[in-house]
């Protein structure tokens, strides 16, 4: 068995004499079944398994056992935070629009995971702010979500596979992957990968040719320090309710 196979029985069997939620058994076969898509590229390629990790949308805690010493979770769900808890791993409920999110340790987590998050955003270009402010110098964060597959083929081909994930009607935002290289180079991120995640398990050729056409991309982007706008956009475009966010990325 390999090293996440047992680290996943090892779970489960402390999930089913810990935990006292009443819905234990279909968490266990929904979320603690398999790794996540994002999970072998993340660990094999990028060190996830040896960096403190910020785990954003936490859920119950399933990704949070592949990441390094002293990693965390953030959810806004009450019940998921505590069954997080009872495995040993620590988890804030939080709303990441929020200024409470904003009162996590700067510069303190070596890297950020956030999956299917950031497409349900009011202000997406803030959550990226903040989370630069949260990454030690060089730190990693791993971005991902649905994209709009490009093209007239591959949303006709994902419809009759039942791959809907971007119309969702709980989505505000929509992304391409030229889009989101874009608005993370905007806010202080270099990109390095972009991945097209359970292609890249098939074949990592296939899933950089396929990345376009969808269903989802992960980028994995290095914080950049010291980033600032460019002069012309000065501290009047940024709303009240902003500015301190935003104030390290103005010229001094």
């Amino acid at each position: 068995m390999s090293a996440a196979g047992n680290r996943l029985e090892r779970v489960q069997e402390l999930i089913r004499t810990r935990s006292t939620h009443p819905d234990v058994a279909q968490i266990l076969a929904q979320f603690f079944h398999t790794e996540g898509a994002s999970v072998p590229l993340l660990v094999k390629h990028h060190g996830f398994d040896r960096r403190r990790v910020l785990e954003i949308g936490s859920s119950f805690g399933q990704n949070l056992l592949f990441w390094g010493p002293g990693s965390e979770g953030v959810e806004g769900d009450e019940s998921s935070v505590a069954f997080t808890t009872e495995l040993g791993f620590p988890a804030h409920r939080l709303n990441v629009e929020e200024d409470a999110f904003s009162r996590l340790p700067v510069a303190s987590y070596d890297a950020i995971h956030s999956r299917d998050v950031i497409e349900h955003l009011i202000a997406p270009h803030l959550f990226l702010a903040r989370l630069h402010r949260l990454l030690v110098p060089g730190g990693l964060l791993a971005l991902g979500h649905p994209i709009v597959p490009q093209g007239r083929l591959a949303p006709v081909l994902l419809d009759r596979l039942g791959v809907r994930g971007w119309l969702s009607v709980t989505h505000i935002n929509f992304f391409t992957p030229a889009t989101i290289r874009l608005m993370l180079e905007r806010a202080g991120f270099r990109v390095k990968a972009q991945y097209s995640p359970r292609l890249s398990q098939v074949s990592p050729l296939l899933g950089r040719l396929l990345l376009p056409y969808g269903p989802s991309v992960l980028s994995i982007c290095e914080k950049v320090e010291g980033y600032t706008y460019h002069p012309k956009r000065t501290p009047e475009f940024d709303p009240g309710w902003a500015r301190e966010a935003l104030a390290p990325y103005h010229q001094p």
